[in-house]
């Protein structure tokens, strides 16, 4: 129907993918991030380290709980973009069509 919507269109989808992408890095990321704290366990053995480490894991173990989390919001967020430019260009066709039914066939000069 216009131009400016079809351009809207390509935006969303073109950020939907763009920002899948980012999920996909996030979620890499945030798995690699999880097996380096868990396995490198840098605070020790000693009784210090496991006092640092009775008081850092919690904490260090929900932040990385919600980092895990990302990658899959991001992906959500991506897949409702997709969804929301194609149900604008379903509107936008659906539109198009109705106006073009409705239009005269004759013109009126004034």
């Amino acid at each position: 129907m216009s131009e400016t919507a079809s351009h809207d269109v390509s935006e969303l989808r073109t950020a939907a993918g763009d920002i899948r992408a980012v999920a996909l890095e996030a979620q890499v990321a945030s798995v690699a991030m999880t097996v380096s704290m868990m396995t490198l366990k840098c605070w020790g053995a000693d009784p210090i380290g496991q006092a640092f480490a009775g008081v850092y894991l919690p904490g260090a173990t929900e932040v990385m709980d919600h980092i895990l989390d990302t990658g899959p919001q991001l992906g959500q967020v991506a897949d409702t973009l997709a969804t929301s430019a194609g149900g604008y260009a379903d509107t936008d066709h659906t539109n198009e069509a109705q106006a073009t039914a409705v239009a005269p066939t004759t013109t009126v000069d004034v």
